[in-house]
């Protein structure tokens, strides 16, 4: 749910999320907007109904247990699970990591017994390694619940961005990210908006070709580093613009793809009649069935952001 447009009124950026290679990501919020928000609503995380909610349908979750962080100059999230990284430019600075949902045990693949080989072939359950494989989810659960809050404050306070006057650019995105009770069968969808002045960037890029490349080698190493593929893993990474400046991007294998798309209803009812000047739309995710695609989603447009900034 989008509770803030930046199609009709361009804002000054208050938020923003950007490419720190194959490490992960980082969000930026505006110094001062998380106090006002606090002293704005008056209450404390652990009142929230959406942090309760996510304990609740995280219940065996330790991280999400754990005081939801919302300071100014501390760790962010349930226990803190976005590091504090400083300031830049008026802007606090917080690591998304991307996190290794696969680890390696000393214990041989039960399937290979240790050789690697199966049938001939890489073993696919333990990639070739002979090491039998745990799967990690806690922290990657911790991660996505605490966006989900995060972004959910950062599209709902809109005072500050409308009386803070500093920032030198517009709002580029709205990202909102979601959690279900169930991940895997459910999804992790992504949605937002992607403003007039990022859509002109798209639409006008003298070199499109690298753009999309960049972008494409971005989800690809938040991909490797979260799921540490095999060799024969086949998936496809894709990133679109086309005329209008619409981005499409989107990973997987035939017939299963997941990816980001243009809204089908790119504009509220109300913006009907000044469609012929707004360049921005809104986006959605279609497929997302886990955290792992949502984050490589997430990953594409902080590439695509950082790219802004740097033609800037």
């Amino acid at each position: 749910m989008i509770t803030t447009s930046i199609l009709r009124t361009p804002l000054p950026c208050w938020y923003e999320f950007g490419s720190k290679g194959d490490e992960g990501i980082v969000l930026k919020i505006k110094k001062g907007y998380l106090e006002s928000f606090l002293k704005e609503i008056k209450t404390f995380p652990e009142e929230w109904r959406i942090v309760k909610y996510l304990r609740e349908q995280l219940l065996g979750n330790e991280i999400v247990k754990k005081r939801f962080c919302i300071g100014e100059e501390e760790n962010l999230g349930f226990g803190g699970v976005l590091p504090y990284q400083g300031e830049e430019e008026e802007f606090g600075k917080w690591f998304i990591p991307y996190p290794e949902t696969i680890k390696f045990t000393e214990e041989e693949c039960f399937y290979c017994k240790g050789s690697g080989k199966k049938d001939g072939e890489e073993c696919f359950w333990c990639r070739g390694t002979g090491k039998e494989i745990e799967i990690e989810i806690e922290e990657p659960l911790a991660i996505s619940a605490s966006l989900m809050v995060i972004t959910l404050i950062l599209n709902l306070y809109t005072d500050f961005p409308l009386k803070d006057k500093k920032s030198s650019f517009p709002q580029p995105l709205i990202v909102n990210l979601s959690l279900s009770s169930s991940p895997y069968s459910q999804g992790a969808p992504i949605e937002g908006e992607v403003g007039n002045e990022l859509a002109r960037f798209l639409k006008n890029h003298p070199r499109v070709n690298s753009l999309k490349k960049r972008i494409e080698e971005a989800m690809k190493r938040a991909y490797l580093k979260m799921a540490k593929p095999s060799e024969m893993d086949s998936k496809v990474f894709k990133a679109e613009v086309d005329e209008e400046g619409k981005i499409f991007v989107s990973f997987g294998i035939a017939g299963k793809f997941c990816g980001i798309f243009p809204s089908q209803f790119s504009l509220f009812p109300e913006f009907s009649s000044l469609s012929e000047k707004l360049e921005g739309y809104k986006f959605e995710s279609k497929n997302t069935e886990s955290i792992i695609q949502q984050m490589v989603l997430l990953s594409s447009l902080a590439e695509l952001t950082t790219l802004f900034h740097q033609a800037s």
